[in-house]
């Protein structure tokens, strides 16, 4: 009757062994999957580093485009301007006899200032 004792007291063991063996198996399994899942994260983060670098990268070039841009278009405008105000303003030859006629369409240098309306 012990031998029989002895044969389930080692089934028994040997159940809670493979039963032992079975858990840390799912630890592993589950340790493993958390380190693939911490690379994944890693992965992510790395390229939205990435990402926002590029975004950052092209909103300078952009600034700096837009910088000439503007400095193009000011210059553009100072040139309009300076193009209006000749046009508005010719000169033309003025004699002495006229220019005293005329006080309010004369310069101080004798010429004779005709504006456009």
């Amino acid at each position: 009757y012990m031998g029989e004792e002895k044969k389930e007291e080692t089934k028994d063991e040997k159940k809670e062994e493979s039963k032992d063996e079975k858990k840390e198996e799912k630890k592993d399994e589950k340790s493993e999957e958390k380190k693939d899942e911490k690379k994944e994260e890693k992965k992510e983060e790395k390229e939205e580093k990435e990402e926002k670098e590029e975004k950052e990268e092209k909103n300078e070039e952009t600034k700096e485009e837009e910088k000439k841009d503007d400095g193009e278009a000011k210059k553009d405008k100072e040139k309009k301007d300076d193009k209006e105000e000749k046009e508005e303003k010719k000169d033309c030859l003025l004699y002495t006899s006229d220019a005293a006629d005329d006080l309010l369409c004369v310069d101080l240098g004798g010429r004779r200032i005709i504006k456009k309306k």
